[in-house]
């Protein structure tokens, strides 16, 4: 599997992101990739104050880059230790200044806090969302819960044209974390557009035939994962749920996944990229670590 070359972290100083930093620094020193950590401070919060102080705008800003330089390195320092890594201090509006930055420094992955100052919620703050469908790399939003032993990670294959890459990321962070890799499928019975429960003709045989051929499929990617990351754990399972998202939810829970790896599809005819509605969905329910996998 292609190592990482290059890692960006945002933070914002919140305990979230600092997490989100040492994840960072674990996969950047486990992968010998570069890790670069930035933090955007939006230039319409600090207008009034800019406007206030009597030395001009340029001098205001260069201080201010330094003094967010000087923060970053603090953070680091208390966080990773001693590394090698490239600061970034963006005045501006911070989604863009996050893309800007993973396009001009080629970055494999992008690394971040699924909330930041105003706490966990449920799922990941709006903030963390929209990096995660502007970001045309994979993200990695890191909850608050991430422990330093990892126990399982979960990959929500959904057999298109991502399941794959879904499967191999997953299968990076558990072999990088020690964890056992669970695969899994949710499915509802095709069968059931036959209202009220009344068929024509008795299709559970059917039924039973389709679900062990989506067992089938799953083992198959099962068995390449294991063949390919000798001593890791794979475990496969089906699950039936006509809701996608809240079956992979329930699931998360049940096997207290300590990270979930999902595909981000969609994207349109302008630069915007989207995100599937079952990802979106997805991060805004889970309560744990999500990356999304982008399609190479």
């Amino acid at each position: 599997m292609v190592k990482l070359k290059t890692i960006l972290v945002a933070i914002d100083f919140s305990p979230c992101s600092l997490i989100a930093l040492r994840q960072a620094g674990r996969l950047a020193t486990e992968n010998g990739a570069k890790l670069h950590v930035i933090h955007a401070v939006n230039s319409k919060d600090i207008y009034q104050i800019a406007a206030a102080v009597p030395f001009s705008r340029k001098e205001f800003d260069e201080q201010l880059v330094e003094n967010i330089k000087a923060q970053l390195r603090g953070a680091v320092d208390d966080v990773i230790g001693e590394t090698e890594v490239e600061y970034h201090a963006v005045i501006g509006h911070p989604l863009d200044a996050v893309v800007k930055a993973i396009k001009d420094i080629d970055a494999d992955l992008l690394v971040i806090g699924a909330f930041g100052d105003g706490g966990p919620g449920r799922g990941a703050s709006a903030f963390s969302t929209k990096c995660a469908r502007r970001s045309p790399i994979n993200v990695l939003l890191v909850d608050e819960s991430w422990p330093d032993t990892m126990k399982t990670v979960m990959a929500c294959i959904d057999f298109s044209e991502y399941s794959n890459m879904v499967a191999d990321e997953a299968a990076r962070y558990a072999d990088f974390t020690g964890a056992q890799l669970k695969l899994v499928h949710a499915h509802s019975n095709p069968f059931d557009v036959f209202h009220w429960g009344f068929s024509p003709v008795d299709i559970t045989s059917e039924y039973e035939q389709y679900k062990a051929s989506l067992q089938s499929q799953l083992e198959k990617i099962g068995s390449r994962i294991a063949s390919e990351h000798n001593g890791l754990q794979v475990e496969t399972e089906l699950v039936f749920g006509v809701d996608y998202t809240k079956a992979m939810v329930s699931r998360a829970k049940r096997v207290e996944a300590d990270l979930a790896v999902i595909g981000a599809k969609g994207r349109t005819a302008l630069s915007y990229i989207m995100l599937g509605s079952t990802t979106e969905k997805m991060l805004r329910q889970t309560d744990t670590s999500v990356l999304t996998v982008r399609q190479s």
